[in-house]
């Protein structure tokens, strides 16, 4: 069972990275530990940011990222980092020619309470979405995953966030149970990927 769920801290983010790494994370379609400190460093920086992290003898055992305003978050994010902005340009122009996986366009949505349009293009800061979210494979089954939306949940309701979108890979089952049980809905589902949301305020 975990020790701890806390916040990521700055003395974390080395440690996080690796994390990251390990689990194939990747940032902006760029893989590697030096795309990983980037966005792990990012997690302690950036008052947009949320980061959990789940401590299980004495090492990170799982995190969940969540940023909020993803669009304003991004454009700083990649304006700080000139050279990995470059590599991001240039890895999207030599898969230029592959279709874009999209499971939400932004002619699609779906109705909500009230009968409102959900996009996953929608960004302000009452709107997050759900960056990174990982457990590590010898912490896998000990529901560390439910832990960490449940507490980042109590996070974002403190700051005003009244929904938290998620986009998942369509043929992974663990991801759709994990965020099926903690609430998420479907929005729309993709030839490659899952849109969900979930309501904050529930």
């Amino acid at each position: 069972m975990p020790e701890n769920i806390r916040r990521v801290e700055a003395t974390d983010v080395s440690d996080l990275a690796e994390a990251m790494a390990e689990l194939g994370v990747t940032v902006a379609g760029i893989s590697g530990l030096p795309a990983n400190r980037l966005i792990a460093a990012a997690v302690v920086s950036r008052p947009e940011v949320n980061g959990l992290v789940c401590e299980c003898r004495g090492e990170i055992a799982g995190f969940l990222v969540c940023i909020s305003n993803w669009k304003q978050f991004w454009l700083k994010f990649l304006a700080r980092h000139p050279v990995f902005l470059f590599k991001v340009v240039a890895n999207r122009l030599f898969k230029a020619n592959l279709k874009r996986r999209s499971p939400a366009p932004s002619t699609e949505g779906a109705s909500q309470d009230g009968g409102n349009k959900i996009y996953w293009e929608d960004s302000s800061l009452a709107i997050s979405k759900t960056l990174y979210v990982g457990v590590r494979e010898t912490y896998r089954g000990l529901g560390l995953g439910k832990l960490l939306y449940q507490r980042m949940f109590e996070e974002l309701h403190k700051q005003g966030i009244s929904r938290l979108d998620a986009r998942i890979a369509g043929d992974n089952e663990g991801s759709q149970k994990l965020h099926a049980s903690v609430g998420f809905k479907v929005v729309k589902r993709g030839r490659d990927a899952i849109f969900l949301s979930r309501s904050i305020e529930d």
